[in-house]
C-alpha cells in the first residue's frame, strides 16, 4: 500500500525531469534548459536547450538548479 509523502526542505532539490539547469557548454558558454532525460547514474543528464540536446555531466560541466518544478 502506498503512503503519503510529507515532503521535506529538500523536496524540490531533485534532479527530475522538468527540472531547469544551468551548466558550461561546448564551448564554455552558460546555458539553461530542462531536463529530458535522467539516467541510474545520477552524474547524466540529457538537458534540451532551444531544441537541441545536451549530454551533461553534473561533476565536470559545472550544473546547477534554478528552477521549473
Amino acid at each position: 500500500m502506498s503512503n503519503l509523502y510529507n515532503p521535506s526542505d529538500d523536496y524540490r532539490n531533485w534532479w527530475n525531469l522538468g527540472g531547469i539547469v544551468e551548466f558550461d557548454g561546448p564551448s564554455g558558454e552558460r546555458l539553461r534548459g530542462e531536463i529530458v532525460r535522467v539516467s541510474s547514474n545520477p552524474d547524466y543528464l540529457h538537458v534540451e536547450v532551444n531544441g537541441r540536446r545536451y549530454e551533461v555531466f553534473h561533476s565536470s560541466d559545472n550544473v546547477r538548479q534554478v528552477g521549473g518544478w
